[in-house]
């Protein structure tokens, strides 16, 4: 990240390339920047539709800076070095409530896992035992029920776990 901010501090062409070259999955969106500047395009149009383009929160967040700062004026170093210290922050804690929310998670793949295996585990043990729901209308009611019970507390779990963070090209960006 501490790249891509030096290559937004100066818009000389070779800042943009080296920033370019380092970030290889994002090479040709920092080259169409320098691009569309070049042919004199205003800097934070352009950063703002690669922004677009990526469809990356961080980056949008870094465009967001850079624009306010131009504006209003001020060390953009400093609210680069803000922006980053930010960031870092951010994927810290997410990486962090990632790590917490695991165990919840294999709870919950042991949940949903648990019924099917038993229930294999039954046929392969003694088929007559688990017949009666495969050949009578009541054991047809009993599974449906219980996939349909399986599939609420899969979604409750799945929720209880699930935590919104910024997401996989967050890793991308700090390097």
């Amino acid at each position: 990240f501490c790249k891509v901010t030096r290559g937004i501090r100066d818009w000389s062409g070779t800042a943009v390339q080296t920033c370019a070259l380092q970030f290889y999955p994002r090479a040709k969106e920092f080259q169409r920047v320098e691009t569309e500047t070049r042919l004199g395009r205003p800097a934070d149009e352009a950063l703002q539709s690669m922004a677009y383009r990526l469809q990356s929160k961080i980056f949008e967040f870094v465009v967001l800076a850079v624009n306010i700062q131009r504006q209003v004026g001020g060390s953009l170093s400093e609210i680069l070095d803000m922006v980053s210290d930010t960031v870092r922050g951010r994927v810290q804690f997410a990486r962090k409530v990632r790590a917490l929310t695991s165990m919840g998670r294999a709870s919950a793949y042991v949940l949903v896992g648990m019924p099917f295996f038993l229930a294999a585990m039954i046929f392969l043990i003694d088929r007559a035992y688990i017949r009666p729901l495969w050949a009578q209308s009541a054991g047809h009611i009993m599974v449906l029920i219980g996939l349909i019970s399986l599939g609420m507390g899969a979604v409750v779990c799945r929720k209880i776990v699930n935590f919104k963070y910024w997401g996989p090209d967050a890793f991308l960006l700090l390097h």
